[in-house]
């Protein structure tokens, strides 16, 4: 992945997460984020498996299910690859500031209901 395409990664994840707020909708902030988790999936220097674990996680947000269900689902496959120890550091950090975002949903979520 490009360095230019990194920034973009974590520059949307920072608006996610700091400027978003609660201003932003939580439909739009999962919008996001299945942007930047399909911008990582991508990224031909990952392993398949952390490839084939994202694109399902982009699966769970996109189900017509529950959000609390689906942004659940989405953090405990993403939570499995944090171990991985094929994963190149680059994606690791993308990966722990996915999962950042998804359980700062997950946190609003829960309040609110």
């Amino acid at each position: 992945m490009a360095t230019s395409q990194r920034l973009k990664t974590l520059t949307t994840l920072y608006y996610v997460l700091i400027l978003g707020g609660e201003k932003m909708e939580i439909d739009n902030k999962l919008s996001s984020i299945i942007g930047v988790i399909e911008t990582v999936s991508e990224d031909t220097t990952l392993p398949r498996n952390i490839r084939r674990a994202l694109t399902e996680s982009v699966e769970h947000l996109k189900s017509d299910e529950e959000n609390l269900v689906k942004v659940g689902a989405a953090v405990y496959v993403i939570e499995s690859l944090t171990e991985d120890i094929n994963m190149p550091p680059h994606a690791r950090t993308q990966i722990w500031n996915i999962l950042t975002a998804l359980e700062s949903i997950l946190k609003e979520l829960r309040e609110s209901s």
